[in-house]
């Protein structure tokens, strides 16, 4: 799959990396480019993988957004070997997260999607849609 991540994507990410750690604690520590996921967050004693994607859209434009299948079953297994999966999704109007667990993720939505507008077809893939009434409020614009 192609590689169109910059480095205003990355800033963007570790902004709310620190938005996080100032509300909540701990420590976020990047992955390397490439890797399956975006960071680790390391917080009371505990380790989660957390997952960002930063979208040009108010939150509720689309029912759904979605996350590569890939980067989900990377998620599943190490939230079954203990260490929870974090999803953080920021719009113009708020950031939320979803925690995807065995209660939530029979609702989630299988498909075959990704980016349209660039005109790759090596940017599709399977990913799956997570109904935005999953997520969780973290901050809202008033």
């Amino acid at each position: 799959m192609p590689v169109y991540e910059n480095e205003s994507d990355r800033e963007s990410e570790r902004k709310i990396a620190k938005f996080m750690m100032k509300k909540h604690g701990g420590v976020f520590k990047q992955n390397k480019k490439l890797a399956s996921i975006d960071f680790v967050w390391l917080r009371d004693d505990k380790t989660y993988n957390v997952e960002m994607r930063c979208r040009d859209i108010n939150w509720g434009t689309y029912p759904t957004i979605y996350i590569s299948a890939g980067k989900l079953a990377v998620a599943m297994k190490e939230y079954k070997e203990g260490r929870p999966f974090i999803f953080l999704v920021r719009t113009r109007d708020a950031l939320k997260s979803f925690v995807p667990t065995s209660k939530n993720i029979g609702m989630l939505i299988n498909a075959w999607g990704g980016r349209v507008d660039r005109g790759d077809f090596r940017d599709m893939d399977w990913v799956v849609e997570i109904p935005i009434n999953l997520f969780k409020t973290l901050w809202e614009k008033k």
